[in-house]
């Protein structure tokens, strides 16, 4: 027997509240874009200030501990920004199978999804953040300049911006998600 429930009629519900889905993964995303503007133009429009050999020594070693820090943030925050959600979503989308109505059962729904996503975005958000605190600190040394390799620690940035305009919530990606993780849940609840 097949679930009444459609992924199309789903998505013709709670259209309007895409919107507010967009919303919010722009200002995420937003804050990352800007912070990096802002470091760029600090580093490219100010003269650095020259600090003493042995204060220059203290920054670099700083710059390459705090590196490395971001390196473990990126890699465990890319791991924690697709299980977390994964799996703080399973037992709130088995709960759906309690709903008759569709209405209800579409609402909670794309209430697990926005958990989701904001879930995910968040955790790599923190990461991408730290990248760019550690640039900004680099610029105000002047270390970027002299030693470009500190540039990447805008890496998690990239990832950031690259799985925002994977995962930005559409009409489409909404009506998959549906297809995909919140169908199969419903129809062995029927079988």
């Amino acid at each position: 027997m097949k679930s009444s429930f459609s992924a199309e009629e789903f998505v013709e519900i709670v259209s309007k509240r895409i919107l507010s889905l967009q919303t919010i993964s722009f200002g995420l995303v937003m804050s990352v874009v800007l912070f990096f503007a802002l470091i760029l133009a600090l580093t490219f429009l100010q003269s650095p200030q020259i600090p003493s050999p042995q204060k220059q020594a203290s920054q670099l070693s700083e710059l390459k501990l705090f590196s490395m820090v971001n390196a473990i943030l990126l890699s465990s925050s890319f791991m924690m920004a697709f299980l977390l959600p994964h799996f703080s979503s399973q037992k709130r989308l088995l709960s759906l199978r309690q709903y008759q109505d569709k209405e209800p059962l579409y609402e909670s729904a794309l209430q697990i999804f926005r958990a989701s996503l904001i879930l995910k975005l968040a955790l790599l958000e923190g990461s991408a953040l730290f990248g760019l605190v550690v640039c900004f600190l680099g610029s105000q040394a002047g270390t970027l300049q002299k030693t470009p390799v500190f540039w990447l620690n805008a890496f998690p940035s990239l990832v950031f911006i690259l799985i925002w305009i994977f995962a930005f919530p559409n009409k489409a990606r909404l009506q998959h998600w549906f297809e995909f993780q919140v169908r199969p849940v419903l129809e062995e609840s029927i079988v």
